[in-house]
């Protein structure tokens, strides 16, 4: 890692691991039986990532918050199992205690080469909330960093669409769309592990109002 508080206990490849668990979502219930070729086999606190960000991804987000809990008991300074926690607890329908754990990520690896998905997670809790203005700054900070992923876009767009800026929204989604070729509403809504109700339509109303189609 290039810095932060978290670079003396946070092994390198570990926000590495959490990322591909997190682009993998889609396909959890095969790949959490198998850990890619190049995992370490022994990898404390690291090793204790894989398996709890999964099960968000499972859409088991009480078991995840949980473990994610234990594993912050183990190492309070480990910056990636707030984040994961953060995201278990956004997407389980408790953004306002996800906030905390996602600023704090932020305050130990303030240099972490996968800061933008700190952020994303920052504009996605805010979104939940209907903090529009701070999920469409977090969500345009989040593009300015390096390895973007489509969530990216997906946030900004549905964040300016429930604030209005539909031409900004239509530009988001032109953008996600070159990212992600064939992206549509029905894709959207499966991969994202929402388990409220409310926040994932609130979520695919935003996209829908900004353009993206039902179906490609």
């Amino acid at each position: 890692m290039k810095g932060g508080l978290g670079k003396a206990t946070t092994p390198p490849l570990t926000i590495i691991a959490v990322a591909w668990t997190i682009e993998m979502a889609i396909v959890v219930p095969r790949f959490m039986s198998a850990a890619p070729a190049w995992w370490p086999a022994s990898c404390s606190p690291a090793a204790q990532i894989r398996p709890r960000a999964g099960i968000t991804l499972a859409r088991r987000h009480d078991s995840a918050v949980l473990e994610l809990g234990k594993a912050i008991e183990l190492n309070p300074s480990f910056a990636q199992a707030h984040y994961a926690l953060s995201m278990a607890l956004a997407t389980g329908g408790r953004p306002e205690e996800a906030l905390p754990h996602i600023e704090l990520a932020m305050r130990l690896s303030p240099q972490d080469p996968y800061f933008g998905q700190f952020l994303v997670r920052r504009a996605e809790a805010c979104l939940f909330l209907g903090r529009l203005e701070e999920a469409v700054e977090a969500a345009e900070r989040s593009l300015r960093e390096p390895h973007i992923q489509w969530s990216r876009w997906a946030i900004l767009a549905a964040a300016q669409a429930h604030l209005g800026q539909l031409k900004e929204a239509q530009r988001s989604i032109e953008a996600l769309q070159i990212l992600r070729p064939g992206i549509d509403l029905t894709f959207a809504r499966d991969y994202w592990p929402i388990a409220d109700a409310n926040a994932l339509e609130y979520l695919m109303d935003g996209l829908r109002r900004a353009g993206l189609p039902s179906r490609a």
